[in-house]
């Protein structure tokens, strides 16, 4: 996905931060590029706090989930593949993953194989925001694991449960 920005309320948002990218990492003793993209769900929520961008999916423009998506690149590529993640099932029974940064930053995300790509995983960041003492209880419950193992599970092309 290729976000450019929004104008909000007459101020420009820029999003370019949330451009896709890809880096390498050794996985099992293998270089794996990992290709990140981020989903709307990083800037957006249903709080109807700021203007509709888009009404299929009822998001809203969210500030609070813009300025703590400006970190997001920088927590991928820094410590992703050493921190730990819970895998669970969303309500469509699709595999998807969850950690939380520092400060109760939460991030969601899938990772996908692409076809005819060797040595490659796509991961999505579906969804980040701060949680809040609330949000804490809806969080997916599991035993975390290390996101370098999820990862290794899913070049071989295993699930992570």
């Amino acid at each position: 996905m290729t976000w450019r920005g929004f104008t909000i309320q007459g101020k420009w948002k820029d999003l370019s931060h949330l451009q896709s990218f890809d880096f390498v990492v050794v996985i099992d003793g293998q270089p794996i590029t990992l290709l990140v993209t981020f989903g709307n769900h990083c800037f957006t929520d249903e709080k109807e706090n700021g203007p509709m961008l888009f009404k299929n999916e009822g998001r809203y423009w969210s500030e609070e989930r813009y300025q703590c998506s400006l970190q997001l690149p920088r927590l991928i590529k820094d410590g992703f593949v050493a921190a730990y993640a819970i895998a669970y099932l969303n309500r469509k029974q699709a595999e998807l993953y969850h950690y939380t940064e520092i400060y109760d930053y939460a991030i969601f995300f899938d990772i996908n194989k692409p076809v005819n790509m060797p040595n490659t995983l796509r991961i999505k960041v579906v969804s980040a925001y701060e949680i809040d003492k609330w949000g804490k209880e809806t969080l997916p419950k599991g035993d975390p694991k290390r996101i370098k193992w999820i990862l290794s599970q899913r070049v071989k092309g295993l699930s992570a449960l």
